[in-house]
């Protein structure tokens, strides 16, 4: 991907709902989805893409797993991602 360019435009506000949400999965397979998102958001961020980190942790958010610590994470990595960015 080109150095900074969004996967998404305002993806915080971004109303599509996830599969997770559509879906009825047991949260063995939430978790599992979640954790998947958690991986491809840190891989954006050690690349330095931000904006794309911060689209996938908040997809991880949108799936809505039950294990707190893993929302936690993804909670407190897309806060970093976005002071990494000045916001």
């Amino acid at each position: 991907m080109a150095a900074n360019t969004p996967i998404k435009g305002n993806i915080e506000s971004h109303v599509t709902p996830s599969v997770a949400e559509t879906l009825e999965f047991d949260n063995d397979t939430l978790r599992a989805i979640a954790e998947v998102y958690m991986i491809e958001a840190n891989k954006e961020y050690f690349e330095k893409e931000f904006n794309n980190a911060i689209y996938f942790y908040t997809e991880g958010i949108k799936v809505n797993c039950k294990d707190e610590e893993l929302n936690a994470k993804l909670y407190s990595n897309r806060a970093t991602a976005h002071f990494c960015l000045g916001e």
